[in-house]
C-alpha cells in the first residue's frame, strides 16, 4: 500500500529548488557511528568537486544538536539544514529536489515511490543485527546497482552520484521502474486501503 502519508500528499513536478537533499540520519540519543563519519568525508569530497552546497532534511525538532551534529560531519562544505516542523511541507520539498541521498530513512523509498531521483547509500546494513538496513530489505537485491550500493567508499558513491547526475529524468524513471514497484508501490489517495474500508465495516457489522 505504499506509505499512507505521502500517498495522500499530491505529487506535483515543479522546477527544482535543491540540487542535493541529503535525508538526515541523526538521532539526539545515538553517538557518531564510524560509517556515517567515512560516508560524510566521501560526500564532502564530491560536492566540493563539484562546487555545490548540501540540503539536509532535518529528522528532529532539537535544531541546535542536529546543527552541532552536522557541524562536525561536514567541516569543509556549506550546508543549509531545513528544519523539521508541523508546517514543514517534506514531501514538496522532496518533489523540488534534483538528487536526493539517503543512508536509510523511509523518506528515502517514500520518495521513490513519488518518482524522484534517490541515491540510497546502505552503508549500515553489512553487519547483523543491521541486515535489515540494505537496500530493499527484505527483498534479496545486489549489494549494488544503478542508483544503490551497499559499500562505502568514494568510488561507489561517486559512481551513484554520477549516474543521477547525469541521467536524464525519464530515462531515470523508466529504469528505476521495476525496482520501484517491488520496494515500494505508489498508490495515490490510498484507494487500496479505501476499498478495504467498507468490507472490514461489513465484517465488524
Amino acid at each position: 500500500i505504499d506509505s499512507f502519508r505521502s500517498n495522500f500528499n499530491h505529487i506535483k513536478k515543479s522546477k527544482n529548488i535543491y540540487d542535493f537533499l541529503f535525508i538526515s540520519v541523526f538521532r539526539h540519543n545515538e553517538e557518531i557511528k564510524k560509517e556515517d563519519l567515512i560516508f560524510f568525508r566521501n560526500l564532502e569530497k564530491y560536492l566540493i568537486s563539484k562546487k555545490k552546497k548540501l540540503f539536509i532534511l532535518g529528522s528532529t525538532s532539537k535544531i541546535t544538536k542536529e546543527r552541532e551534529y552536522y557541524n562536525k560531519m561536514l567541516s569543509k562544505i556549506q550546508y543549509v539544514l531545513i528544519e523539521r516542523t508541523n508546517r514543514r511541507k517534506t514531501y514538496k520539498i522532496l518533489d523540488k529536489s534534483k538528487i536526493i541521498i539517503n543512508i536509510d530513512s523511509t523518506a528515502g523509498y517514500e520518495a521513490l515511490s513519488r518518482s524522484n531521483k534517490v541515491g540510497f547509500f546502505c552503508i549500515r546494513g553489512n553487519r547483523k543485527p543491521f541486515n535489515s538496513l540494505r537496500f530493499g530489505w527484505p527483498n534479496s537485491f545486489k549489494r549494488r546497482g544503478i542508483f544503490w550500493t551497499n559499500k562505502n567508499n568514494y568510488k561507489e558513491l561517486k559512481r551513484v552520484m554520477d549516474y543521477l547526475n547525469n541521467v536524464s529524468y525519464q530515462k531515470f524513471i523508466t529504469k528505476s521502474k521495476t525496482i520501484r514497484e517491488i520496494v515500494m508501490k505508489s498508490d495515490p489517495g490510498n484507494k487500496i486501503v479505501r476499498s478495504y474500508i467498507p468490507k472490514l465495516i461489513n465484517q465488524k457489522l
